[in-house]
Order: C-alpha cells, then structure tokens, then sequence
C-alpha cells in the first residue's frame, strides 16, 4: 500500500513539474527578457553628453508623437519618420535590414540617417546621396518616400545641441517630410530585440505553437486529477469549433497569457480579412474597416466595434478571461463566414 501510494506521489510531483515548466515555458516566450544596459553612446535613453535624449524630448515636445524603435526593420510600422544616429554597422548594412529598410521607405515613409558616411557603404543610401566621396547631407527622393542625410553625429548628441543649430534643423526636416510619428531607433546600438521565434513563426504559427501549449496542458491537467474531467470556465454549447475555445479559457486564466492569444487570433482575422476584400497586402486599420463596412454580412457583425475592443484588450494587457473569451468568440464567428 506504501508502494503505491508512494507512486501516486512521484507521479503527481512529475506532472507538476512538467505543468510547471511548460508554463515557465510559455512565460518566456511571452514576455521575454531583455536586460541590456540602455545608457550608452547615441541612444534617446542616454542624458549624459553622448546621448541624444534631448533631440527626443525636443521632438515631443514639439508635438511629435515619439517613438523609441527595438526591433528590426521587417516590422516597421507605415505612416512614421525614423531617425537613425551613429548605428551599428554590423547591424544596420546588413543585407535582411537593407532591404526591408528600402522597402519601408519606398511605401512613403521617411529615414533620417546622421552619420559620417560610413553607414552608406555600398548601400541603395549611397546611391541617394552620392555615390563617390563624402555622401550630401540634404533630402532625397525613395519611391514614395525620403531619405534624409546629415553628416556629423557629434552635432546631435545632447553636448553639440547647446548650439541649437542642429537642433532647428531636425525640426525643419520633420516639418517638411510631415510624419506625425517619429521613431527613435535603439535597435541599430544593440538595444531592445532581434527577430525572435515567435516572430520567425509569423501570427499563423503562434496561433498552432499557442493551442500545442493549450493542448499539452490540458492533457496534463486531466491526467493529474483522479476523479473527473476540469471544470469548464463557460457554459456554452458545444459544438466542435469551440473545443479550443474551452481549452484557451480555462488553461490561460492559469497562465495570464491572454494578451499573446488574442493578438494571434486578431492578426490572423486581419490577414483573412484583407485576403477576403481583395487587398494585396494588410492595409491600415481604418483602410480594413472602411473596406469591411462595405460587405453586408461584415457590417452586421459591427467590425468597428469589434477591433476597437480588440486593440483596447491588448493595450491594456487585460487577463479578463471572460472578455478574451468572448472576443476570440467573435473572431471566430467571422472566420467562418469569410472561408
């Protein structure tokens, strides 16, 4: 009887070390962890005299809505200006961040790149603002976009902005390329994040890595319980469509990951959307919703609405599972009718 009960022990210790570790697991992969030290050479975090949180401050202050930047390239926002300040070459040359670099650009938005020169080495950049000899500074035409070069780094930093002259000419510049939004780039001084697995895997693989979590999980779950099966969070009908709708609520009321689910289910109802009214590639927001408006059976299912609540979950990094599960409900819901 010891033996056994002793067994029953073991195995209970085992399944919640492996639930505990899965969720670990998940945790990180939602969270992540970023510890680098952000007080250094030409990034807007810096107050000291090599820093250039003041050309930051100046620009919000001047009623810019700014941005500090931690990510590559392949996920820059449209409709913004960012300013680059003595990169990393290692990073910013690269061929993967040159290429999705002139792309953003090319769409109509603007880069502004101070440097001495170095960072145009052999770049669609030298092309722009002369290929021979010291590059131009100056404004230069990308597609639809700009290009902007100013050549000494030295006069950007807090130090040379006592002299106001760069100063005045950053805004200048602003005013005339007319981007409402301004990004600060960290990610060329080895700041913030690189490409991570989630976002290797795109909205589509985080969605099967999320309910592979669920399903791994759950099974976990009631296999530890002796008698019975997991109270359901929800009375529903059930319907096989709503399988991983049981096991999301239930499974991330435990883990806070409601933020990550919701984000994956609306991203991929965004790209089905868009695919559905014939975009050729994800328009904005509003663009989606306008387009969406337009089809009866959308408008009755009040799309405005539902991405309003959608963008405010997120942002707010809310865990009320109730409401993620309602909202993941009525993504659901519009999946369905566009397939």
């Amino acid at each position: 009887m010891n033996r056994k009960k002793a067994g029953k022990t073991i195995k209970n210790i085992i399944i919640f070390t492996l639930i505990a570790g899965l969720l670990f697991v998940a945790a990180l992969l939602v969270y992540g962890v970023n510890s680098k030290d952000k007080d250094v050479d030409y990034t807007s975090y810096n107050p000291g005299p090599r820093g250039v949180k003041a050309a930051y401050m100046l620009a919000g202050r001047m009623g810019y809505d700014t941005v500090r930047y931690e990510r590559p390239a392949r996920f820059l926002p449209d409709n913004g200006a960012m300013i680059v300040i003595k990169p990393d070459n290692s990073l910013f040359i690269s061929g993967i961040e040159q290429k999705y670099l002139q792309q953003w650009v090319e769409n109509g938005n603007a880069l502004i790149l101070v440097d001495e020169g170095d960072a145009l080495m052999d770049t669609w950049m030298s092309r722009l603002a002369g290929a021979a000899g010291r590059p131009e500074t100056g404004v230069f035409d990308a597609g639809k976009g700009k290009f902007v070069y100013f050549g000494n780094p030295e006069d950007f930093i807090n130090e040379g902005l006592k002299s106001y002259t760069a100063g005045i000419e950053l805004m200048e510049v602003l005013e005339k390329l007319g981007h409402k939004n301004v990004l600060f780039n960290e990610y060329y001084h080895n700041l913030g994040s690189g490409t991570s697995f989630l976002d290797i895997i795109g909205a589509s693989g985080r969605l099967i890595l999320i309910q592979i979590i669920i399903a791994l999980g759950v099974l976990l779950f009631i296999k530890s319980r002796r008698i019975g099966a997991p109270t359901e969070v929800l009375q529903i009908i059930k319907r096989r469509e709503n399988e991983n709708l049981y096991a999301l609520s239930n499974l991330y009321m435990k883990s806070k990951a409601n933020t990550l689910v919701l984000q994956s289910y609306f991203e991929k109802l965004k790209l089905e959307l868009s695919k559905f009214l014939g975009f050729s590639s994800l328009p904005d927001e509003p663009d989606l919703v306008k387009a969406a408006s337009g089809v009866r059976f959308l408008n009755e299912m009040n799309i405005p609405e539902l991405v309003k609540a959608c963008n405010r979950y997120i942002e707010s990094e809310s865990r009320d599972s109730r409401q993620l599960f309602n909202l993941v409900a009525k993504i659901e819901k519009i999946r369905k009718g566009i397939r």
